[in-house]
């Protein structure tokens, strides 16, 4: 049981590949930086884990519409209803992801 990968699940039934920087709304989401997949993935406080950014596999920087592309995201933080993420190259923002 357990090990790296990208799924969205449940519990321990999600996985991840590099998980680093680590935010909170107020709503009590949690929302992780999964650096090898290249994605933000949003911990519900039910356990749900979801993909909110990016796209397992896909490296780079694409921005406009969700999912986008991301480029081994390092570090998120939440203010108001923006979603800040930093990468090696820059600081992406997603607007009303929240």
């Amino acid at each position: 049981m357990g090990g790296s990968g990208n799924v969205d699940g449940t519990g321990v039934a999600a996985r991840f590949d590099y998980p680093e920087g680590v935010a909170t709304d107020s709503a009590g989401n949690v929302y992780v930086t999964d650096n090898e997949n290249h994605t933000i993935r949003k911990i519900t406080p039910a356990g749900v884990v979801t993909t909110v950014v990016g796209g397992a596999g896909q490296e780079g920087f694409v921005p406009g519409a969700l999912p986008g592309v991301l480029s081994n995201p390092i570090g998120v933080a939440v203010s108001g209803n923006l979603l800040y993420i930093t990468m090696c190259n820059g600081v992406a923002v997603v607007k009303n992801l929240l």
